[in-house]
């Protein structure tokens, strides 16, 4: 890019980051095109993802006067690319995250679950590619001039690293364990910036919020107090309580009992 062009993008990119209230920082890095595409058409009508390179992008934010705005550079990922959007950060956030999908996986990725491979004959045609089967640990043997898997076999541990050769053999099998969405590093709100162990708060809010509800009832309910989230609660153990006292009166004056059974009539 010659240097007029570069000036000429650098402006641009200076133009689109003064103009806008909420930007998302992203990073491209490995991301697949296939998959980009679809979270793409997800987003349409809500944000919209810009490409740029990351020196152009250095340069657009050292150049602003904005002082606010030069913070976002701290957060730069090693590809970069931009969010616009106008959803308030943590809903996009929640939005962006909510699209997943499958990929195949490359050397280096870390499996977030366990990953199996099915007994059964695979796709391939019985050749050197048995070999390839066996020195990752699959048991391989020639069925009908395939190549088949003799039993259910646990190919990567969850949080294992997936190493070049087992990649390779998953993406013949075409298995794919990967789950692809935006890796957003960093949002930028009208001067403040959410990093992303801020907004990873969104996605374990409810399930905290559920917790504390329960940690709350459940303290409520220990020391008898009464309330509308632990009144059911009492009442219940009120009457269990009743129940259980009512069976020792019973048990230590059983004529009490009699009586109550005849109705009192003697």
């Amino acid at each position: 890019m010659v240097k007029e062009a570069k000036l000429a993008a650098v402006e641009q990119v200076k133009k689109t980051l003064s103009e806008s209230h909420i930007i998302g920082l992203i990073d491209m890095h490995k991301a697949p095109s296939k998959q980009m595409q679809k979270i793409r058409n997800g987003l349409r009508g809500r944000a919209t993802i810009r490409m740029v390179k990351k020196s152009i992008l250095t340069h657009a934010i050292e150049s602003m006067k904005d002082a606010k705005i030069k913070t976002i550079e701290n957060y730069l990922p090693t590809q970069p690319a931009l969010v616009l959007t106008t959803m308030e950060p943590f809903k996009f956030y929640v939005a962006a995250k909510s699209m997943k999908f499958k990929t195949f996986a490359k050397p280096g990725d870390v499996a977030n679950d366990e990953i199996w491979v099915n007994a059964g004959p695979t796709p391939l045609m019985a050749g050197p590619a048995i070999s390839d089967f066996q020195a990752v640990g699959l048991p391989a043997s020639i069925e009908a001039g395939k190549i088949s898997v003799r039993k259910d076999t646990l190919f990567v541990k969850k949080g294992e690293v997936i190493d070049s050769k087992k990649a390779s053999i998953l993406r013949k099998l075409n298995v794919e364990p990967s789950d692809v969405s935006l890796n957003v590093t960093a949002v930028y709100d009208n001067g403040h910036v959410y990093t992303k162990d801020v907004l990873d708060l969104a996605l374990a809010y409810p399930a905290m919020l559920q917790t504390a509800i329960a940690d709350a009832r459940n303290l409520a309910v220990t020391v008898e107090w009464p309330a509308k989230g632990s009144i059911q609660y009492l009442l219940s153990k009120a009457a269990i309580a009743a129940k259980a006292l009512q069976e020792i009166v019973d048990k230590a004056n059983p004529e009490t009992k009699s009586e109550a059974t005849n109705g009192g009539a003697g």
